[in-house]
């Protein structure tokens, strides 16, 4: 269920449990408790047809019964009149204990009733209990796609409006920290309830110190540390909702190797010396100190 305008609402697959278990309806809330009210009712209807169905075929096989006494017609009788199954179930005992046979007997002549009569009973009462279960709340939602990318004020925009937007920039950054601190730093193991929808905690990685250095050997000041990720997956790491012909495989290795200056540097430039390229009118581009290296 979803009551957010951001998440998509209506019938689509979470292809992470294949295309059996997969299929998923999203609906609102309010959407949602007319779903279980007509499940409920639906549900209610087709056990009451369901045993007039059933009960009609055991009339008439009962029809070509050779013993035609009062067992017999007492059957017949529950079989076409008794609207429920579980009407049927105390129908059968009370002609169990109004006839005047053994009992013994009527009990090997209607126990295969009295028992399907009740496991009809009791399956539909299961499913009208478990009905419920088809709405669920959980975090498999499927955001709409016009909500994702990237935000940028567009070149024409007023200085108000790039304000607004460094604001908007430093307070999602600020929620974004906050939520990485919760969520993906804590050693705990009782989360708080939003981090469900960031998918797993960790990417796979490993980390391998004393690793050569990549550059040459007297150019590294201490040792090369390598980062390793795994096989990582677009559907199960990034939660990008696709079937598994189009899911894309990645796997990342960084080194970081901390370098020296002596003996590879020999200067530094300032802005007047260096051969920077002239930048086009309306632009703006900041400008570091540029070293000169053999």
């Amino acid at each position: 269920m979803s009551s957010e305008s951001s998440f998509y609402t209506g019938s689509w697959t979470f292809w992470e449990d294949g295309s059996i278990y997969g299929p998923r309806i999203t609906l609102t809330n309010t959407h949602a408790s007319y779903l279980v009210a007509f499940l409920a009712l639906f549900v209610r209807l087709a056990g009451q047809h369901s045993w007039d169905i059933l009960s009609f075929v055991c009339f008439r096989l009962k029809r070509s019964s050779k013993r035609k006494d009062d067992v017999y017609r007492g059957q017949q009788v529950i079989f076409r009149n008794t609207p429920s199954d579980a009407g049927a179930v105390w129908q059968f005992i009370k002609l169990g204990f109004g006839l005047r046979v053994k009992k013994s007997s009527f009990l090997q002549r209607s126990l295969l009733f009295i028992c399907l009569a009740a496991f009809h009973l009791l399956a539909f009462a299961a499913a009208g209990v478990f009905v419920s279960r088809v709405t669920i709340t959980g975090p498999q939602v499927l955001v709409r796609g016009s909500t994702c990318g990237i935000f940028s004020p567009s070149r024409e925009s007023s200085q108000l409006e790039d304000m607004q937007w460094a604001a908007w920039l430093d307070q999602t950054t600020f929620s974004a920290s906050r939520l990485a601190q919760q969520c993906y730093n804590s050693s705990s193991k009782a989360l708080p309830s939003n981090c469900a929808a960031f998918g797993p905690r960790l990417l796979p990685f490993n980390v391998t110190t004393a690793v050569d250095c990549p550059f040459e050997a007297r150019m590294c000041s201490n040792k090369t540390v390598r980062f390793e990720s795994g096989t990582l997956d677009s559907q199960l790491h990034f939660g990008v909702n696709t079937e598994p012909k189009d899911r894309v495989k990645y796997r990342r290795v960084v080194e970081c190797a901390p370098v020296t200056q002596d003996g590879f540097a020999s200067g530094t430039l300032d802005y007047n010396q260096a051969h920077i390229p002239e930048v086009p009118p309306g632009q703006q581009t900041n400008y570091l100190d540029i070293e000169t290296y053999q």
